[in-house]
């Protein structure tokens, strides 16, 4: 099975949905987070996984950088007839809100979307002494009979960032 919907990241949620037979040896991975245009001829291919390659943090800000998508989820090269890529989706959420470091529903942190030109972000509402951690997506976009959708690429992968409140005080002393 490939490029399936299932409406969630959560492998044990889109384990028990598969039935029949052979469904305890069937292997899947949950390729799409968002909904499938099941028309004839459809795009139905999403970008591929971006990188996030660089993080600073500076006295109240972080600074999120992530590479560009050149490939579809398949490896393909995006060509100019494709959608191309329509933007990425920037997912945060704090250490208390996750169990080491991570979550089975990336979905519900999502935090902010940037267009296709934006490689980096700065994240302003944060708090000294909080672990901080993001995941990007690139998606594209298209319409078919009026209706807009989504594919959206993989997670990429996790960072974690810790803020410290820089004291000038200290510093000016």
């Amino acid at each position: 099975m490939r490029n399936n919907y299932w409406h969630t990241a959560d492998t044990v949620e889109i384990s028990n949905k598969i039935k029949g037979t052979y469904a305890s040896q069937l292997m899947f991975q949950p390729f799409s987070i968002t909904v499938i245009d099941t028309s004839s001829g459809a795009d139905t291919i999403a970008p591929n996984t971006t990188v996030i390659y660089c993080d600073t943090f500076v006295d109240g800000r972080i600074r999120i950088r992530w590479s560009t998508i050149a490939t579809n989820e398949l490896g393909n090269t995006i060509e100019a007839g494709d959608t191309g890529i329509a933007g990425y989706h920037i997912y945060r959420a704090a250490s208390t809100q996750l169990t080491n470091g991570d979550t089975n529903n990336w979905s519900a942190f999502l935090y902010d979307t940037y267009p296709a030109s934006n490689t980096s972000c700065i994240d302003i509402n944060i708090n000294s002494g909080v672990i901080y951690y993001y995941r990007i997506t690139a998606y594209d976009s298209h319409f078919t009979n009026g209706t807009k959708f989504y594919n959206e690429g993989r997670y990429s992968n996790i960072i974690g960032i810790t803020c410290v409140k820089y004291d000038t005080s200290i510093a000016n002393n």
